[in-house]
This record gives C-alpha cells, structure tokens and sequence, in this order.
C-alpha cells in the first residue's frame, strides 16, 4: 500500500512539473532546454518544479508567481479572469485580464507583498494608485480599482492597444511639426489636469505616451491618435512633499536622464516645469528621431546641468523658427525662464500650430540616425541616445532611475556618475587608484574587438530602443588594453564600468583574471547575478565547469528588465567589484597580474549590457 501512495505522489510531482514547466516556457520565462532540464531534475529529486527553480535561480519569486497565476488564471484576484502577461518586473506583473462582471477588458497590476520588505515601495505603489484614480482627463489612464487578496497588492487600470510614441518614432521617423505639436498640446491638457491637482508626474517621455483611437466623436485635427499619458509611478502630490511623504532618500530624484530637468538632478523639490521641461525635450525627439543628446549618459547629465541644449534645426533645418523657439523656451536650465503654467504653454503651442498650419508638411524621412557629426566627434562614440543607465537603488519598474545627486552637483569620476554608496564593507588600499584620463568605450553598437566563444551574441534594441550589446547564451570575450606606441599592451591598473540588465536571462556572468593554459580554459574570477537577486563573486577553472561556493554572497531584489551598473577595478594587486553603488568584495590578483581580458556569459538569456567603458588609472601612493 505505502509503496503504491509512493508511486502515486512520484506521478503527482512529475505532472505537477511538466505541467509548470510548460506554462513557463509559453510564457516565455524558461527556455525549451532549461524547461526540459528543470522538469527532469525535479523528478529525480522528488521535489517540486517551482522550488528547485527558485533555489537554482531560474526563475525569480515573481516569475514563479507569473507561471503559478497563468496556470489558475480565475484564483488570483476575484472577479477577474486573467488572459496573458503584459509585462514583469522584479516586484510584480502586469496582466491582461477580464473584469468578469461587466466583461471588460483591463490591465491588472500586481505586487507581491512577500516581496515589499521596504515601507517606501508599499507607499510608491499605494500612492501611485490613489495618485491615478484621483485624475479624471481624456488623457491620462484611468484607474478602475485598487486593493489587497491573498498576498497582493493589486491595481486594476484601462487596457491601452497600441503604441507608445517612441515605437511610433521608431517605425515611421521623426514627425512633421503639426502631428509632434498635436500630440504634444494632448500632453499638455493632460498634465495641467494633473498639475491642478498639485501632482507633478516627472517622467515625462516618448515611451509613457500611449497612442490609441479616438472614441467615436472625439475626432482629432489632422487624423491624430489619441494620447494616454501612462506610469504615474514617480508622481507625487506637490503641496505635499515633505519629510513624512517623500518616497525617495534625500538628496535623490527619479526620471529618465535624457528627457529630466535639471533641477531634477539637483533637487527632489520640482514642481510643474520639470514636465514642462520634459515635454520639450520629447517634442525635439519627435522632430528628430532621439532625445538632444548623444553619447554616454554622464556626458548627457553634465551638459544639462551647463545648459547646453541643441537648436532642433541643427538636426531638422525645415523646422520653423516658431518650433525651435519654443522647444528652446521649454528646455531652459533655470525653470523661472519656462512657461510659468500650462495656461501659457497651451497658448504657445496654439501659436506654433496656427503658424504652421499653411507650411508645407515636413518630411518624414528617417532621421532617428543623423545625430549631428558635432555630437559624435564629442563623444567619440555611435552612442544610441536613448540609452539610460541605472545609478542606485531602482525603486519603481522600467527604466525608472535613481541619481544620487549632492546638492554641490552631479560628481563625475572617472566618466562615471557614482552611486551614494550603502552601508558595508569599504576596504583602504595601500595605494588609491587615480585616472590617468584615458578611457575607451567598449561597445559602439557593433561586435568590433569582441569574439564570441560560444553562443549567440550580437548588437539589440532594448525595451527602449537602445542599441545594446547582446547575448543570448554562452560566452563573448574581449582584450583590454592601451596603445603604446604602434602596439596595444595590456592594462595593469584600470577600472571597467558596465550596466547589465537581465532581461529574460536566469544569470549573467563577468568573468576576469583569466589565466588561460589553453585558448578558452583557465581559472578564472567570477561575478555572477541571478534572477534571484544572489551577487556571487567567486572562481571557477572554465567556461563549463560547475560554479563553486561564493567567496561573496549578497542578495538585491532585481528587477529583470532594469540596468544595475558593475564596476570592476584592477589596482595594487586587488580586485574590486561593486555591484549597484555597493562593494560585492575583493579578490588578490597577485597571482595573475596583467590580465586584462574579460568575458560575458549569459544563460537561458537574451541579457543586455550597455555603457562599458574602460578606464586606465594609476597609483597614488600614501
């Protein structure tokens, strides 16, 4: 009898896993191999397929919570029928679902509250539903129902089909003037609603302005969409921010670098011109094909806060002058120079429209590429502009970034905007590594200098357009070095900055100090991410072997399509590596000194990896 119950529960658990692992793959967050290997293990394990992904980190908590509500889609929140996934991050998911008493179709947001450990995320999350419910505008999603069950915090919204206007920008080319501006006076409606409610969003962007059709009735001039401002995550009530309702750490803002004001960079206190300012910068990109600024984002953030912002026709010479000046108005570093309310803004826009509207339409050739020779030689990288980089502790979904930022400015060092560091470990050298002011990017949208060892690699569009450099699984390697005369020799003190976003990958691996006794193989240290949230820093004898126990172990919550920036430093017989603004640990190099090539691993991917930059230092002795 006991040996049948055992046969019995051994069936259980081997359809339990097949079946889980086969939600998994459909939707899309195991690979086939992973898929099969995952199920065959949990059987011989005789444990479930769930637990051994979590331990294994294949999937993160949210993940499994994804697979487990696609396979009951009645049983996660009551009177709504869940139809597939939206998106996911690391707190939480966005579904398609239905509202099963009036048949409506919404998008339905959850968060596990398991992993809300930090109060100031519970209130993000809180007041960024009350914050949308509370707008009532033809412009801005609406908020149908807000609450808690079974462990999560759930938000229900209005389903938008269609696309974003970066996805509008990137499929057809830059707008004509009177399409950017239509669009942009709906903006515009749209946040002074907002603003009379004393709410500033403060992300204002191409990829949080939705397009969809007008109702019936609701014509706009000139077949125009209908735009639904979206993500009122980073909002806050503006009579409102002090000491007791400031979700964010002092000296700290959130906002995507390449459409935030500057005072954004400086100073949490922003009221209403930081939209404005915002708008501006997404009408120049409408008009363009890419936000004003090229190149790394630390270089885009220091010419914000010097106020160098490009005329539109430098890049677009059939823009009017009454465009160009009004985007130049908008985009003023002092916000005192702005329109002072949307009342005037409104008008402005008027004007520009009324002006343009016996123009010849401006062309709609393909300009997301002519960023201008000027802007490339300054940088001296084919920079995509839409990339962004994450400095910090990421606190909302999708490329919400938080910049540490002093009140004396934003601190470059080493070409790097630095994170405020966390409380842990800081080691003190016998020497403090000082930049010798070289410094070379990495990836420059191409794999020039990279070879791949294994696996698919190549260049990508991230979720955001942004060139990346990709993999999809296995290994891509690349020398660092400095020319000496007519020679390349290899580095002995530098640091390397990159930002590495999971995206649908189990884990990603920097890989350094290799000692190669053949082509490929050889000891080598290892920084390891996983789903799971587990900083590993580690060695292993090659690009097969299994991953022995962590030197290091530390544990984030990371969110699978957010960039986390890694720095590795090689100085006075140490490697150092940080992780999100934190030190992971330090490992001797003195047993293999020079060794200055490194490797990217991906597995079960794509991963994406973005802004590397290598920088030459040198020694200060005490």
């Amino acid at each position: 009898m006991q040996c049948v119950e055992s046969q019995r529960m051994a069936e259980d658990l081997t359809s339990d896993a097949s079946n889980f692992v086969a939600t998994a793959r459909e939707a899309g967050v195991l690979s086939p191999e992973s898929a099969q290997r995952l199920a065959d293990e949990a059987t011989v394990l005789e444990i479930s397929a769930e637990h051994l992904a979590l331990r294994k980190g294949l999937l993160s908590a949210v993940q499994v919570d994804l697979v487990q509500t696609l396979q009951k889609p009645l049983d996660t929140i009551p009177g709504y029928a869940i139809q597939g996934v939206l998106g996911h991050g690391g707190m939480g998911v966005v579904y398609r679902a239905t509202q099963t008493n009036l048949q409506r179709a919404v998008a339905l947001k959850t968060v596990l509250l398991s992993l809300v450990t930090d109060t100031k995320a519970v209130a993000r999350f809180q007041q960024e539903a009350v914050t949308i419910a509370s707008l009532r505008h033809p412009n801005i999603i609406t908020a149908f129902d807000f609450g808690q069950h079974a462990g999560r915090f759930f938000l229900v919204m209005e389903l938008i089909e269609g696309e974003d206007v970066s996805e509008l920008v990137r499929r057809n080319g830059p707008l004509d003037e009177k399409s950017a501006w239509g669009l942009a006076r709906q903006v515009a409606a749209g946040l002074a609603h907002a603003a009379q409610e004393g709410i500033v969003h403060r992300d204002i962007k191409p990829a949080n302005l939705l397009l969809v059709t007008p109702p019936a009735g609701f014509g706009l001039p000139g077949g125009l969409k209908m735009v639904k401002i979206a993500d009122f995550g980073l909002a806050f009530p503006g009579g409102q921010e002090d000491a007791k309702t400031r979700l964010t750490d002092a000296n700290t803002t959130l906002g995507s670098p390449h459409y935030m004001a500057p005072e954004q960079l400086v100073n949490s206190q922003v009221d209403h011109r930081a939209d404005i300012y915002a708008l501006g910068v997404t009408v120049f990109h409408m008009l363009t094909g890419a936000p004003p600024f090229s190149g790394p984002v630390t270089q885009v953030l220091a010419q914000k806060l010097q106020g160098q912002m490009p005329d539109v026709r430098v890049q677009r010479p059939d823009v009017s002058l009454a465009s160009a000046d009004l985007i130049a108005r908008m985009t003023r570093t002092e916000p005192t120079a702005r329109p002072g309310d949307y009342g005037e803004l409104l008008d402005c826009i008027d004007r520009v429209l009324q002006e343009t509207s016996g123009a010849p339409q401006a062309s709609r050739t393909n300009h997301a590429s002519s960023v201008s020779a000027s802007q490339q030689q300054s940088s001296g990288v084919d920079f995509d502009p839409t990339e962004t980089i994450l400095i910090g502790n990421v606190q909302s979904r999708r490329r919400a970034w938080l910049i540490t930022a002093p009140v004396a400015g934003v601190i470059l060092i080493g070409g790097l905007l630095l994170a405020k560091r966390r409380q842990g470990r800081n080691p003190s050298p016998r020497a403090r590594p000082v930049s010798t002011g070289r410094r070379e990017y990495l990836f420059q949208g191409t794999l020039t200098d990279w070879r791949v060892i294994s696996g698919e690699w190549g260049d990508a569009s991230d979720t955001d357009g942004a060139k990346v450099l990709a993999g999809s699984r296995g290994t891509a390697r690349r020398q660092l070095s400095r020319m000496a005369g007519a020679e390349r020799q290899p580095l002995e003190h530098y640091r390397l900055a990159l930002s590495i976003c999971l995206h649908k990958a189990s884990a990603v691996e920097l890989q350094f100090g290799i000692i190669a006794s053949k082509e490929l193989d050889g000891l080598r240290s290892v920084c390891r991410i996983n789903r799971s949230g587990q900083v590993w820093l580690t060695s292993r004898e090659t690009d097969s072997s299994i991953l022995p126990s962590p030197v290091t172990e530390n544990s984030w919550e990371i969110s699978p399509d957010t960039y986390y920036p890694v720095i590795l430093e090689c100085f006075d017989n140490v490697w150092r590596v940080t992780f999100d603004g934190q030190i992971v640990g330090e490992l001797p190099s003195a047993d293999h000194p020079h060794r200055s090539e490194i490797r990217l691993a991906v597995e079960n991917g794509p991963a994406w990896f973005s802004d590397l930059e290598l920088e030459e230092l040198a020694l200060q002795r005490k």
